[in-house]
């Protein structure tokens, strides 16, 4: 991400270009993302923590994702030893 400093910890996600698959007539589905910088400070290499149920931004964005089921943290790993399908199994606690 490219901060420049303003004094807060916000991020801007885009979700602009985001595809819904598979969805079924009548569904109204939407995609959210938000994010927060670990400081105020602008630099390069700084942890972003970016939040999204959008798995194909999440896969082309993170270097590491961590995944929530029932409010607790589930799994951490690299985003190389994630697949879609593996990211909704831990988030609906079919592991």
């Amino acid at each position: 991400a490219n901060k420049t400093y303003d004094g807060n910890t916000t991020a801007t996600v885009s979700t602009t270009g985001a595809v819904l698959n598979e969805q079924i007539t009548g569904d109204a589905l939407t995609v959210s993302s938000s994010g927060v910088f670990s400081d105020k400070n602008a630099a390069a290499g700084k942890t972003v923590i970016v939040v999204s149920s959008y798995l194909p931004e999440l896969l082309g964005l993170a270097d590491t994702i961590g995944v929530m089921c029932r409010g607790e943290l589930a799994a951490i790993r690299p985003r190389a030893d994630w697949t879609e399908a593996e990211i909704m199994c831990v988030a609906m606690g079919s592991v």
